[in-house]
């Protein structure tokens, strides 16, 4: 079994996303706009409490979103949880930058205090990092990574029997990711044979020699197809699997993330 270090040097060949859906009439772009107009109407006590207010809203509710889609809840099994742990999880996936990270957690104590009046500036400051933190964040919920293809950068020349094609996938709110690992370490002579009469399928396959002459005319293409067959065919699959309760999982989810 592959670790997610020996698979950074793979590239991504596809995959596959969706919308996250959550059961809210309002939403953290809400609050944030709350937040803009509340400094535009007055930038007196009241306003600037409501306005670090309603960016705190905004802050949280997208921390809670993310959590929740890379699967929080089967980590953490009750039903209360503090914005730390919320915070940490969606560190540990991959999901917040640490510098975006630090600057969160700087201001936020700053402000933390229940009856502390912020200044303007204190409140421009951390409206500021809430945007930054909601435009670095929306992609994983509006494009939410379900399944990624990695594969070795050599998978489809025929003279390099070593391939290796790696499926991730992760579905939302689930906590687990899977992982298909499909590797083709045969020698050289058995993947050219095993070629050759893939490729004489493809001949059997088409009766009439002019579309047998067309189709040799794409000669790089079909050599492609015929050993990307062949490797399909040699190829040894391994399945596993990590949830939200292990640490490995984080390190896969975090590959699927840079990779995608």
């Amino acid at each position: 079994m592959l670790s997610p270090i020996e698979c950074i040097k793979l590239r991504g060949d596809s995959g596959t996303t969706k919308s996250v859906k959550f059961d809210s009439e309002s939403n953290p772009e809400s609050y944030y706009k709350y937040a803009i107009k509340d400094l535009e109407e007055s930038t007196d006590e009241r306003s600037r409490i409501n306005s670090l207010s309603n960016a705190k809203r905004a802050l949280h509710f997208q921390v809670e979103l993310l959590a929740d889609a890379f699967g929080f809840k089967r980590r953490i099994k009750s039903n209360r949880s503090s914005f730390p742990q919320l915070l940490e999880f969606c560190s540990k996936c991959g999901i917040i930058a640490p510098r975006i990270l630090k600057k969160l957690n700087h201001i936020r104590n700053l402000v933390e205090h229940e009856y502390l009046v912020p200044s303007i500036e204190e409140v421009e400051d951390f409206i500021d990092v809430v945007q930054l933190f909601l435009s670095s964040t929306d992609r994983f919920l509006r494009k939410f990574p379900t399944s990624l293809e990695l594969v070795s950068e050599d998978y489809d020349l025929p003279d390099d029997t070593h391939r290796l094609r790696l499926l991730l996938r992760l579905e939302p709110s689930t906590g687990i990711i899977k992982i298909r690992e499909k590797k083709c370490n045969k020698e050289s002579d058995i993947l050219h044979k095993t070629a050759k009469i893939e490729f004489e399928k493809v001949q059997s396959e088409i009766e009439d020699r002019k579309q047998l002459q067309k189709t040799f005319e794409f000669g790089e293409e079909l050599k492609g197809y015929v050993y990307c067959k062949a490797i399909t065919k040699l190829s040894e699959v391994i399945k596993f699997e990590f949830t939200a309760e292990q640490n490995e999982y984080f390190e896969w989810v975090s590959l699927l993330l840079k990779k995608y």
